[in-house]
């Protein structure tokens, strides 16, 4: 344990001073051996790190480093036309139905958190729902093929119903960029849960009047 919490904390040693927005500084992460590039990637991979990484202008990184840095930013550049096709047919049928929604997270932190959605690695479309509207909208996706990956959730331990798949053939390979990976569906029945923070941000009620349409 304490000599993986050191591989870690050697890690953001690293990649700290590397990820500044005033002052990048890339000496530490360009000192790396081999075996802490590894280590660092997978760091990155899981903190969703890694396309950050791959945009800063470092030349001193390993070739082998510079071109899994490119295969992931070209990987996530095709997985953001999954992203888009995946939205538009959910936006449509929830459309169909009648269904109020917000999109949060993703691509709608683009551009003010990430300049080009493409350069963030997204995994599922999460959409808030009024919670009299979640049945609605999760009957609306099992039409076209979606299901439950787990167990309903408790809406007192969590901001979200429990997260909808298409079920298909496709099979983990090691690569969290992969373009042909299905993205899930989490429908949010609240923006901030106060019987698991118990802190109060009454403010985030005003999030649904203010909706607006985006194009992204």
């Amino acid at each position: 344990y304490r000599k993986a919490m050191a591989q870690i904390s050697a890690t953001i040693h690293a990649l700290m001073p590397a990820l500044s927005l005033s002052h990048p500084d890339c000496t530490a992460l360009e000192q790396q051996s081999d075996k802490e590039w590894a280590a660092t990637l997978a760091f990155c991979d899981t903190a969703h790190l890694t396309l950050s990484i791959a945009q800063l202008s470092t030349t001193k990184c390993p070739a082998w480093v510079t071109e899994r840095l490119e295969r992931n930013v070209r990987d996530n550049a095709q997985r953001f036309e999954r992203v888009k096709n995946t939205y538009r047919e959910a936006a449509e049928v929830l459309d169909q139905a009648g269904i109020e929604y917000v999109v949060i997270k993703g691509f709608t932190q683009s551009p003010h958190y990430v300049e080009n959605p493409r350069s963030r690695s997204q995994s599922d479309i999460d959409i808030f729902c009024p919670p009299e509207n979640i049945d609605l909208a999760r009957s609306a996706l099992l039409k076209i093929g979606y299901r439950s990956f787990e167990a309903k959730l408790n809406f007192a331990c969590a901001d979200h119903d429990a997260a909808l798949v298409r079920l298909g053939d496709w099979k983990w390979r090691g690569n969290p960029y992969d373009p042909q990976m299905p993205l899930s569906i989490e429908l949010h029945h609240c923006l901030w849960n106060e019987s698991i923070s118990k802190i109060r941000i009454p403010e985030t009620g005003l999030f649904w009047e203010r909706r607006m349409v985006r194009e992204v």
